[in-house]
Formats: structure tokens, sequence, C-alpha cells
């Protein structure tokens, strides 16, 4: 490991409430025998291997009965992304409670719904998490907003419309406006260094979010590896939070993201994002 002991848990937790849906199925016991190695993470490892080998109406059934937030978040992850890899009947439907709040892990978590066929989410219905966020109302103003000179100087602005563009995912293909999205995302990619408002792209959250927007647009080529490079670059040390962003980079771009990843430090090293991310099933 090539992080400090006191971000083991942190970084762990991070993984499996945000990030588990987007790596190989191998990896949930990959994860259990990493972290099991370390007395801060031994027990959550335990946990983590126990909620893996239980069956869908346990876990459907789980996340009803316990209150914990962040545990069912992690329960309802590994249901999805097992329903996501063929493991679980893409049928089944799970459902619980979070709350009338969104917060960063409910994107993560609706995106892997919408990505699972799971349906009335985005209008603010949402009968399986309950969180209610009206994401197509709250996308379509900020569409309609976004190319007049005060936006994202007070109050919301770029980084609030592609986090909620996240969790359509590769629903975008068939949005009516997928156009007006379209050259959105190109705006930023082509102005982020003279554009002010844009300034925020380069940290991990906000590089993950775009780079997963253009890749679910299609728009992630040879001619975006500069600008990835360029914001990618610009930190030498990376967080967990950039994973996403590293997902969509080595498909994008192949081989050329090994010479970026030596010259930045990735929390937890560079060899553990390849064991959990890269590795074929």
């Amino acid at each position: 490991m090539e992080f400090p002991t006191k971000e083991f848990a942190s970084f762990f937790n991070t993984v499996l409430e945000n990030f588990l849906c987007m790596l190989p199925l191998r990896s949930g016991q990959r994860l259990v025998d990493v972290f099991r190695q370390y007395d801060e993470t031994r027990n959550r490892a335990v946990w983590f291997e126990r909620v893996l080998g239980r069956q869908p109406d346990e876990l459907m059934r789980d996340v009803l009965e316990h209150a914990d937030r962040e545990d069912t978040v992690v329960r309802m992850n590994v249901f999805l992304w097992k329903q996501k890899n063929g493991v679980i009947d893409k049928t089944l439907r799970i459902r619980c409670s979070l709350g009338a709040r969104a917060r960063p892990l409910t994107y993560y978590l609706h995106r892997c719904m919408m990505g699972n066929g799971y349906t009335g989410i985005v209008d603010g219905q949402d009968p399986y998490t309950r969180v209610g966020v009206h994401y197509l109302e709250e996308i379509e103003l900020l569409l309609s907003r976004w190319q007049t000179p005060e936006f994202g100087r007070d109050g919301e602005g770029f980084w609030d419309l592609v986090i909620l563009l996240n969790v359509l995912g590769p629903q975008l293909a068939s949005y009516h406006r997928r156009g007006e999205v379209l050259g959105f995302a190109e705006y930023i990619l082509r102005e982020y260094k003279r554009d002010n408002r844009l300034s925020c792209f380069n940290d991990d959250s906000e590089l993950a979010a775009l780079m997963l927007l253009a890749s679910d647009l299609g728009i992630l080529s040879g001619s975006t590896l500069p600008i990835f490079e360029d914001l990618f670059l610009s930190r030498t040390k990376r967080s967990v939070l950039c994973y996403p962003a590293l997902i969509v980079a080595s498909v994008a771009y192949g081989q050329h993201l090994d010479g970026f990843l030596k010259n930045v430090e990735i929390q937890g090293g560079t060899a553990l994002f390849r064991d959990l991310a890269l590795t074929p099933q």
C-alpha cells in the first residue's frame, strides 16, 4: 500500500459507497483480500465479505431493515453491481429509503440504477431510494441558463449541471436535448483554460464527472487526449475520487494512460488501481 494508515478506512469506504459498480466483478473479493490485512479495515472487510455472499432476496430485505445509511448504500451497490454483471436477475428491483436530500453517493447510485434499466428516477418519483430529486427538471433549467454570462458566478454552475447529467449516464444517447448537452460539454473541454468559471475541473471529483459525461456522450477520443493530460497532470497527487476519470481514460486512451500514471501519485498506489479497475474478469 502506498498511503498512510489513517487513510485506509476512508479509501475503502469511498470505493464501496461510490465506485463499486464501475469495477469488474472480481474486484469485490480483491477488496476483501487487500483490506482484511490491516487492523484499521479488517472488521469492515469481513463485514463486506458477508455482504458479498448475501443472496438477492437477503440484500433486498437487509436494506429495508437496517437504518445505517452508508451500510445501506454499500448493500445496494453490491446488488446493483452484481445485477449489472448478470449475477442477479435484471428484472429485480431493490428498494430502500435514503432520505429526501441527495448527496454525491446517491448520484452514483442513481447512475448505476439508470444503467440497469430502473425507471422513474429522473422525474423525481424514484420509488427505489425515495430521494426524489427532480433530475430532468433541474437539468433542463440549467441547460437553458448555462450560456448566460452570470451562470456559474453566483449559486448553481457548471459543476452542478455536469453531476446531474452523470445520473442520466448511457441514456444520454436518447435524451431529447442531447445536442445541447453536447454543446455544453464541448464548451468546457474547449474553454477550461480561458473561462474562470471552469477552474474547478482539474480537481478530482470534478474531473471524474467531466470525463464520465464526455464518455457518455461518446466524445472521448484521441482529440481529447491533450485535454485530459493537461487537466490530470495539473496535480501531482490524486485521491480515489479520480477513479472514474481513470477508468474511462483507460478505455479511451489505452496505453497513453500508463505514461500519465508514472507522473502522478494515486491514493492507494497505481498498482492497486490497476488491480481493482483494469484487470479483466
